[in-house]
């Protein structure tokens, strides 16, 4: 089991993505907007 110290920054992001086709918002997909910022 893994963990993460992320930025609260990433629940903004985490919020304004469209979820997938499984409807599901994606972590790693928050974190690659996460890097493109910072």
């Amino acid at each position: 089991m893994g963990r993460y110290i992320l930025n609260p920054e990433i629940f903004g992001i985490l919020e304004s993505l469209q979820p997938g086709k499984d409807g599901e918002i994606q972590l790693t997909d928050g974190l690659r907007e996460l890097n493109k910022v910072h």
